[in-house]
């Protein structure tokens, strides 16, 4: 019989079946010990490799007395920093104990969970977090195996506390017991490594370290105060990093204020009572299924019957102080291996002194005060990111000012009066000796913020404004502004329950007992606050602050009065320590001025003792106390009161005023801006002279090209958008730095032309002003590239006519500077004109 060589031969696969079953079956037939033996290539587990180095029996020692004795010994992935004997016999002496006996058992218990932690790390990765399913450089804290517990709390009866440190709120934790545990209370070993440092676009150097470790070089290879002496030493269940100190859990923020005495004025705050109740840290009785199926089991030796969830930062701090599972704003995420927060404690006399002075200006004990004063204190004290002493000078705390005053140009973290650095366990204190400067306590905004007089303008800036004016009135060189100026008019809010507005706290909405309208009472509240500033700019190149009203410039053909634009656009007049607008000089009412005695870094603060009304207020009743003149019954006062314009006034009447019943003037709209120059009745007699317009007779709708002439010559004179005062300041203020005496602003003409293919063609006039503050108005030319469509003329040099009405009685009868609602009226010695090329 032959033998069939191997490839040849054809197998059925049930023969296939058949043979594999024969196979198990002979393997089945070998010892156990055979198929299960240890592979010689295999390590240790980690106990036993310690063990077999001979170098950390006294850790080992310890490990035996915990229940991480069977983890280290069996299977899992950790990394163990093990500190060997010698770091033992170094904390033996510190803490005066003969042996390693001598350590408490909670005390040991801590010492070996705060070695061990979770995953397996080389020394290569110490710096790695996950992101996104990758690997990536950025952490320096490492998930340990420690937790905290719970403790009497002598803060709160010494009653049985939980800290809840994440996140998330009471209620959510209290009803997910494994995240309570298992994701927010694990403590966190800090290891300092070189590829850490590295990681940031200006590295952190040594000294970054030895700010909280002076006594301890650092080498790249850091754990806590101490450095890892040999690295990566392999096990079955991880890797091994014998370290140079025994390490013990950090404390959080929160413990480190109450073990200084140094930091319990800061602390006092953090613990703030109002009415007998805790302000900013929270205390919620656990439910007895937490307390039997999680605590109780934990800790069966302390006859635990009652706990409570401790909790900060649920009313309005940045973060909370006992927080070891550092929540990610930015991500979204929890981010504890690489974020941390920072907080900066003013030594308990200057922040006494602080408080007292400029705090309690307007009451006497905190108690009195709104808890968002004290809440804006500490938040200006707290940063939700870690400030490495290299990143300081240019780092913002929570409520956004540099932590040094002044950014990049301040001082840098050796000149900034840091007299101490401690790590926590959460992130950095730092104890100074003075307090941080908050915008909302220094700026003009204070005013409002800290006196209890103005707490209904203040909920209206909030209500209206909180990202918006608000925030400019709080620019200032703390958040990077150093230009911007301000001089407020603050009124009281029994100035305001005076003019008939209300706070309905149920609604949250302002309320006025003449005004049925939410948008009207909101759209005149705003007006009115706007109404009452004056913004700056002050730096190398220009100054327009209005530090004092009396330094405006003196025009004397206006009898005293001094004219500037508010921040809403209207234009007010001043003298004599008196102040109106528009509604104030029909009601003839006079605005009291009195400047705050104290020091703000972007401007200047005064109060007054009624409202600048921009519509007449007092003379009616119901919804007409609020009804505005318009533009046409001041132009038509005007021609009466000044009979120097009353030609040109003539022709807008003739040309806008189409519907003789009402007061509206075609193309004026009742929300712009306008300034309307009013040329004097010898340049009107001018223009007629030389065929611009015809006589007024002939400008009628029998005419009607004679009427459009006509009306686009009105309108040249219509400038649009904007209010210009003469003023007499050499630049047009509000200031625009960019352009500060020179503005092109459009008229209310258009130029329609087929044969030029113009449709709704904007004509402009240029203002700007001369050295000596004077009004120039230039019209500007409709140009395509070199080819001039539409020409602007004059008649002249246009200039602003000063001066009262010669032989007039009626009192404050100015050809220019005539105030009108969101208008202003100048009489010009001169027309302005727009003609068009041929085609």
């Amino acid at each position: 019989m032959h033998k069939l060589s191997l490839y040849r031969l054809k197998m059925h696969p049930f023969h296939i079946f058949i043979y594999t079953i024969i196979f198990f079956l002979f393997l089945g037939c070998k010892e156990k010990d055979e198929i299960y033996e240890r592979p010689s290539w295999l390590e240790n587990p980690a106990y036993q490799v310690l063990e077999s180095l001979g170098r950390f029996s006294s850790y080992l020692q310890c490990v035996d007395r915990t229940e991480y004795a069977k983890v280290l010994k069996g299977a899992g992935l950790y990394t163990v920093f093990a500190p060997n004997d010698e770091a033992f016999n170094t904390f033996l002496q510190k803490k005066s104990y003969t042996s390693v006996t001598d350590i408490p058992d909670d005390e040991v218990k801590k010492i070996v969970a705060y070695s061990i932690v979770y995953s397996k790390w080389t020394s290569e990765h110490l710096a790695d977090k996950f992101v996104d399913n990758l690997y990536v450089t950025g952490a320096f804290k490492r998930k340990t195996a420690y937790y905290t517990l719970p403790y009497r709390d002598p803060g709160f009866n010494n009653n049985w506390v939980f800290d809840e440190t994440g996140n998330g709120s009471v209620s959510y934790i209290m009803s997910n017991y494994q995240v309570l545990i298992t994701m927010q209370n694990y403590k966190y070993l800090p290891v300092f490594s070189a590829e850490y440092f590295n990681s940031f676009p200006i590295p952190l150097t040594a000294s970054d370290y030895n700010t909280f470790f002076p006594n301890s070089a650092y080498n790249g290879k850091n754990v806590q105060d101490g450095v890892i002496l040999t690295e990566n030493i392999p096990a079955e269940n991880g890797i091994i990093h014998e370290v140079s100190t025994v390490n013990e859990p950090m404390n959080n923020m929160d413990i480190v204020l109450q073990q200084n005495e140094q930091y319990s004025k800061f602390k006092s705050l953090l613990d703030f009572k109002q009415n007998d109740e805790y302000v900013y840290k929270v205390y919620v009785e656990a439910p007895q299924e937490l307390l039997d199926e999680v605590f109780k089991k934990m800790m069966p030796d302390s006859n635990i019957t009652q706990l409570y969830i401790k909790s900060y930062g649920a009313t309005g701090i940045a973060f909370s102080p006992i927080a070891d599972n550092i929540y990610s704003e930015s991500t979204g995420t929890y981010d504890s291996e690489s974020n941390g927060y920072t907080l900066f404690v003013p030594t308990n006399t200057v922040l006494d002194e602080y408080i007292n002075k400029r705090l309690l200006r307007y009451y006497t004990r905190l108690e009195d005060m709104p808890t968002d004063i004290i809440g804006t204190l500490i938040n200006t004290h707290m940063s939700e990111n870690l400030i490495w002493p290299s990143f300081f000078q240019g780092s913002l705390n929570s409520t956004g000012e540099y932590l040094n005053g002044e950014g990049n140009m301040g001082s840098p973290f050796d000149g900034a009066g840091i007299l101490d650095k401690k790590m926590a366990s959460n992130g950095f204190i730092y104890l100074i000796d003075h307090v941080l400067k908050s915008r909302f306590f220094e700026t003009v905004y204070s005013e409002i913020y800290l006196n209890p007089s103005h707490s209904l303008l203040n909920r209206a800036y909030v209500n209206f404004y909180i990202n918006g004016l608000r925030e400019d009135l709080m620019k200032c060189v703390l958040n990077g502004y150093t230009s911007e100026r301000y001089t407020m008019l603050n009124f009281s809010d029994k100035i305001l329950t005076d003019d008939g507005f209300s706070y309905n706290s149920v609604s949250s909405q302002f309320e006025h007992k003449d005004i049925s309208d939410q948008t009207i009472c909101n759209s005149r509240l705003q007006r009115l606050i706007r109404s009452h500033i004056f913004p700056g700019l002050k730096n190398s190149e220009i100054n327009s602050e209005i530090v004092s009203f009396d330094d405006l410039p003196e025009i004397t053909q206006y009898e005293g009065w001094k004219f500037i634009n508010n921040l809403y656009g209207d234009v007010v007049r001043y003298k004599n320590n008196q102040m109106q607008a528009a509604g104030n000089i029909e009601d003839e009412t006079f605005v009291t001025l009195t400047q705050v005695n104290d020091t703000f870094n972007n401007g200047q603060v005064y109060n007054v003792d009624k409202l600048l009304q921009y519509s007449p207020r007092e003379t009616s009743s119901g919804d007409g106390r609020f009804k505005d003149l318009t533009l046409w019954q001041y132009l038509s006062r005007a021609r009466t009161q000044n009979p120097n314009v009353s030609i040109f006034v003539n022709y807008v009447e003739r040309c806008l005023k189409t519907n003789p019943d009402a007061n509206d003037l075609d193309g004026i709209k009742a929300e712009n801006f306008y300034t309307v120059l009013m040329p004097t009745n010898s340049a009107m007699n001018t223009a007629i002279s030389n065929g611009l317009i015809q006589v007024l007779d002939s400008v009628n709708t029998n005419h009607k090209e004679y009427l459009a002439e006509a009306t686009r010559f009105v309108n040249s004179h219509f400038l649009q958008g904007t209010v210009y005062p003469d003023d007499g300041l050499p630049y047009l203020y509000p200031v625009n730095p960019l352009s500060p005496n020179r503005a092109l602003i459009s008229t209310l003409l258009k130029i329609n032309d087929e044969a030029l293919d113009l449709t709704n063609e904007r004509t402009f006039i240029e203002v700007s002003k001369t050295a000596s503050g004077l009004l120039n108005f230039v019209p500007q030319n409709i140009t395509l590239g070199s080819k001039i469509l539409v020409t602007g003329t004059t008649s002249g040099l246009v200039r602003v006519t000063r001066g009262g009405v010669l032989g007039s009685t009626v009192p404050n009868n100015f050809r220019s500077n005539r105030i009108a609602c969101k208008a202003v009226l100048h009489e010009v010695n001169n027309y302005i004109t727009f003609t068009l090329s041929n085609p």
